[in-house]
């Protein structure tokens, strides 16, 4: 029996698609076959960019060890143009931000060798471990910046005089280097005094001087020209006396400049204040010393009491207490007006004595310590004294110091005494014929 194809019954039998049902259809397909288009760009490109970036990959492996710039340069020359000229930017930039962190560090640099030249000077002066402790710590107060590694390199000289000194000096020498050196450039109409630095080459400060010169001061130069020239042609007795009176003249100036050049600048404020209260301290601190090394170091309980019973105590106490007493008001005095400059209280004034000085009952190593502390308060006060003032210091403090007492008249030798090999007959003991030889 054959087999019905009901599939055409069917075909006829469903409803009839109206014009705008087959368009439908038709944008839809064609929506369907455009996604897959876009969906295949995205693949092809992705595909591209992969293959493009390993491509690169392998090209810059070759460039390794080479500058930014010549790896820039390299890659435009081979296509790679967006990627090269990226670099070319970032190069740039690089390049500007290094040159921006050296000036900071030369200008840090410059500033920072003064200080390093004036506290090398010091310390060649005065070598004491607590002088260069004070130095140190007032630079990083100056500069706030850490000394730890000139605490340690000193600190490797165990005290050593002559090896603090040797380090110093290698400081000195190297803030040398750092400091600005000056050039001169003639330009025809004028001349350029130019400070430049040592590590950037850059200019720092330009002084210009003029050469030009209006009529006034034209006719003035030439009138003195002339002057100058009649002068020289006068001559006496065969010799040339403006010649002479040039050089006589020439050499009273150059005899003026030499000494301006040893007499040291004039002191600041501050300079000036260092030079009074260090001279205080420092001739305190002898007497202090000095009656510590006979035994007397410590102020007799309530000597400094109010209501007068303080008075009345220092009024019976030894000479050599009351000595003791002046000399440390001297140095408590010097240290807190140098610190505050303004009135002292009496709290004040306890506290830096307990501080400074040894107390009753209180140990020999306390009392050492004590004493260091006074050397390296002084020593932070001296820093401020310029080192061309030094010497001037000196002849200050020695003048305010105590000088020991002249011997007083030799007793009258008595008849018969020998002295040195001479026995005195009596009489007049200046006479040779009062002494006979034993």
């Amino acid at each position: 029996m054959a087999t019905v194809d009901t599939s055409i019954y069917n075909a006829f039998s469903q409803p009839l698609k109206s014009i705008s049902d087959y368009d439908n259809e038709r944008l839809a397909k064609q929506r369907n076959a455009f996604a897959l288009q876009v969906d295949q760009q995205k693949a092809d490109e992705y595909t591209r960019k992969v293959e493009r970036e390993n491509a690169l990959r392998s090209f810059q492996q070759g460039l390794i060890g080479k500058s930014r710039s010549e790896q820039a340069d390299a890659l435009i020359k081979a296509g790679w143009g967006p990627e090269g000229f990226a670099l070319q930017d970032q190069d740039l930039k690089w390049r500007k931000g290094e040159a921006e962190i050296k000036n900071i560090e030369a200008d840090w640099r410059t500033k920072n060798a003064p200080f390093v030249k004036r506290d090398a000077a010091v310390i060649m002066q005065d070598p004491r471990p607590e002088t260069i402790d004070a130095i140190l710590t007032k630079h990083e107060k100056e500069t706030g910046q850490s000394m730890q590694a000139a605490r340690e390199q000193y600190a490797r000289a165990n005290g050593d005089p002559d090896a603090i000194r040797r380090i110093a000096s290698g400081h000195s020498m190297d803030a040398e280097k750092l400091l600005p050196k000056s050039d001169t450039v003639d330009y025809g109409g004028g001349v350029a005094r130019q400070a430049i630095d040592p590590v950037t080459g850059r200019i720092l400060s330009t002084q210009t001087v003029e050469k030009t010169q209006s009529p006034d001061n034209r006719a003035t130069n030439e009138t003195s020209r002339m002057n100058n020239a009649a002068s020289v042609s006068a001559t006496m007795r065969g010799q040339d006396i403006s010649r002479s009176t040039s050089l006589e003249v020439a050499g009273m100036a150059d005899k003026r400049e030499r000494e301006k050049a040893v007499e040291p600048k004039p002191l600041t404020e501050g300079q000036a204040k260092a030079v009074q209260f260090a001279s205080r301290m420092e001739t305190s601190g002898a007497i202090i010393d000095d009656l510590a090394s006979k035994g007397t170091s410590v102020s007799t309980p309530g000597a400094r009491s109010g209501f007068g019973l303080g008075a009345s105590i220092s009024a019976i106490q030894p000479a050599e207490k009351q000595r003791l007493d002046q000399a440390k008001r001297d140095f408590i005095n010097a240290v807190l007006r140098r610190e505050s400059g303004a009135v002292i209280s009496q709290e004040e004034f306890d506290n830096a004595e307990k501080q400074y000085f040894p107390q009753v009952n209180e140990d020999k190593s306390v009392a050492e310590q004590k004493r260091q502390n006074r050397m390296t308060a002084l020593a932070g006060i001296k820093i401020d004294i310029p080192p061309a003032y030094g010497e001037k210091y000196k002849e200050i403090v020695n003048s305010a110091k105590p000088q020991p007492a002249s011997p007083g008249p030799q007793p009258a030798p008595q008849p018969g005494q020998v002295l040195k090999g001479y026995r005195f007959r009596g009489g007049d003991p200046s006479s040779q014929a009062s002494w006979e030889k034993v």
